[in-house]
């Protein structure tokens, strides 16, 4: 039941149901009577309707994937390359500094100086003991 609610719904990166999509028609949902009065569409019409849909949904689809990637790319942040002896903050998170309460504690500490990097995203510091 739940495949079909959501195979019958308006899909929000189409603009079309997935159930029509996929199958050229609309589910019988089993409340609506229909009488069949022979006006049955050609296969061509059937095809041309398949056809018709299958762009527009390849035409949504890629403004939807334009609008993600521009999205995704506002919110990305460029790389920080730190240098030898560059002074970074450190997060404070499981750094013990002997505080009563978590709240209270430090949530960075440092300046710490960059001895060498590591990997791309790694660093060793020079951090004393206290």
């Amino acid at each position: 039941m739940t495949k079909f609610a959501y195979n019958n719904w308006i899909h929000s990166a189409t603009g079309k149901f997935p159930f029509f999509v996929n199958l050229g028609c609309y589910p019988n949902t089993g409340r609506e009577v229909k009488r069949s009065e022979g006006n049955t569409p050609s296969v061509d019409v059937f095809l041309e309707v398949m056809k018709r849909t299958k762009r527009e949904v390849k035409i949504a689809l890629e403004k939807t994937n334009k609008v993600m990637k521009w999205k995704f790319n506002v919110r990305k942040k460029t790389k920080i390359d730190f240098q030898k002896r560059d002074l970074v903050w450190v997060d404070g998170l499981h750094y013990n500094n002997r505080c009563p309460s978590k709240k209270l504690s430090f949530k960075r500490v440092g300046l710490f100086p960059i001895i060498q990097k590591v990997r791309d995203v790694a660093y060793e510091l020079r951090i004393p003991n206290i």
